[in-house]
């Protein structure tokens, strides 16, 4: 154990503390993220690159007397969905605002689009009207939202509140399409591996968030979301107890504290000298998600449901 360790810290894969027994008699190792990247993708704005509203190839949209047409080209991460506003349609005669809107679930289930959103214009609101729709995984729907009782045009004033008022919203600027509050998911580089008893674990990828997805929940205010993908790897079969992520991984934060999840892939029922691959994990973060992180693989459940491995 003592030259693999050495050898771990020469090739910079993993840290493991000099004492590797908890306090609770886990084995633990410390992977290193770097992801130093994050300073740089913190905003996490991204514009669309697609519009929801006719494709550029077919004739201009046909408006009628007292019709205004806004392309707003907005798109942004609302729980398990990309969210994409295209053209947008204020009716004078029947004072509402219809958008045109695409709804792609980047989860890995089918998931019901919440249509919590509303206008904001000075001291008025108008609740948004939507059809509810399921979508599939990796799938799209299009669908016509509608603000109603409008006195007037609010392309130049008015704002979309995208989200439940206790959580995380999106705020959509009607006048030019910014997303004034608001992410897209940003993906991160991410290669590291981590060795504890009979379990390894590979970090294979990230990606920050805005929500949930499995939840399909937006974060609380002031939280994004850390999704990890890793592989795991097993030196001895373990029928009884198993490996779940949410008991074997915590993640430390840049102020150093050490962060539970609740949300993960299914546990594994390993079998001697296997891999399995295809694994996920979250972590709330701050939405001020500079700095430097690593990922806790312990040996001992830290729900504290599982015997010591």
């Amino acid at each position: 154990m003592r030259g693999w360790m050495s050898r771990a810290l020469r090739r910079g894969a993993v840290r493991v503390p000099r004492s590797t027994r908890a306090r609770s008699g886990a084995l633990v190792g410390l992977i290193a993220l770097t992801m130093g990247v994050l300073a740089a993708c913190s905003s996490g704005r991204t514009p669309a690159t697609t519009s929801v509203g006719a494709p550029s190839t077919t004739a201009p949209l046909q408006l009628g007397p007292g019709q205004a047409l806004h392309n707003l080209d907005a798109s942004f991460e609302y729980g398990a969905f990309i969210v994409t506003l295209g053209d947008a349609v204020y009716d004078s005669a029947q004072k509402t605002l219809a958008i045109g809107a695409r709804f792609t679930n980047i989860g890995g289930v089918w998931h019901d689009v919440s249509m919590e959103a509303s206008l904001v214009d000075g001291n008025a609101t108008s609740p948004m009207i939507a059809d509810p729709v399921t979508v599939p995984p990796g799938q799209s729907a299009e669908k016509t939202v509608t603000f109603p009782s409008l006195t007037h045009d609010p392309a130049a004033t008015g704002v979309l509140a995208w989200g439940r008022p206790d959580r995380t919203v999106t705020k959509v600027r009607l006048s030019d399409g910014r997303v004034a509050t608001g992410w897209y998911p940003q993906s991160v580089p991410v290669d590291a591996w981590g060795r504890v008893g009979k379990y390894a674990v590979h970090v294979t990828a990230g990606r920050i968030l805005s929500g949930f997805l499995d939840l399909d929940q937006e974060t609380d205010p002031g939280q994004r979301v850390l999704r990890l993908e890793f592989d795991q790897w097993a030196a001895a079969q373990d029928p009884v107890n198993g490996f779940y992520p949410v008991e074997h991984l915590s993640l430390v934060r840049p102020d150093g504290k050490i962060v539970q999840s609740n949300q993960s892939s299914d546990g594994i029922a390993p079998v001697s000298w296997t891999a399995a691959a295809g694994h996920w994990i979250e972590f709330p973060i701050a939405a001020k998600l500079a700095g430097s992180y690593r990922l806790l693989l312990t040996s001992l459940s830290t729900k504290g449901f599982s015997t010591f491995h």
